[in-house]
């Protein structure tokens, strides 16, 4: 089985169209997050290939064989890629409207919340052969993913 995944990230002029990432990954002990590990990790595989740039921001596709959210996060720190929202592996703050607009209003609350309500990483399509053919299942991204995309390249 093929799993991609679309996260966004903050630009990084130095990387690469396309990254291959084949750290062995294993869970730490402790904290329960996952950790580089040559003697104890699994095998894992991570591909990055670049979408699009939105100047401060880039759009990443993500290829993995194995179904763990964790090890793109993780493969990403690693490479260099810093995923907005990422709070285990890299503190990387999701931006908020008034980064991008001078004049926004306040919600009910008072606040300002940030554009997106999570990781900016999204499992987009699955891929896996059956009966001989090769099947794919996809997912759009979710409308509040889109309409941050959206605000980024209208205000960025």
């Amino acid at each position: 089985m093929v799993f991609n995944f679309i996260i966004l990230a903050q630009n990084n002029d130095n990387l690469p169209d396309e990254i291959t990432c084949d750290l062995p990954i294993a869970k730490h002990r402790e904290y329960g997050h996952m950790i580089i590990s040559h003697t104890t990790g699994k095998k894992s595989r991570t591909i990055f290939k670049k979408i699009k740039i939105l100047k401060q921001f880039t759009l990443w596709s993500v290829e993995m064989d194995f179904l763990r959210k964790h090890q793109a996060r993780l493969h990403a720190h690693e490479v260099g890629i810093k995923i907005l929202g990422e709070d285990v592996y890299n503190k990387i703050p999701i931006p908020i409207l008034s980064n991008f607009k001078q004049t926004v209003k306040l919600n009910r609350k008072g606040i300002l919340m940030p554009l997106y309500p999570a990781v900016c990483i999204y499992l987009s399509e699955i891929n896996f052969p059956y009966d001989g053919n090769n099947v794919k299942i996809t997912s759009p991204l979710p409308s509040k993913f889109t309409a941050m995309l959206k605000i980024i390249q209208k205000w960025n």
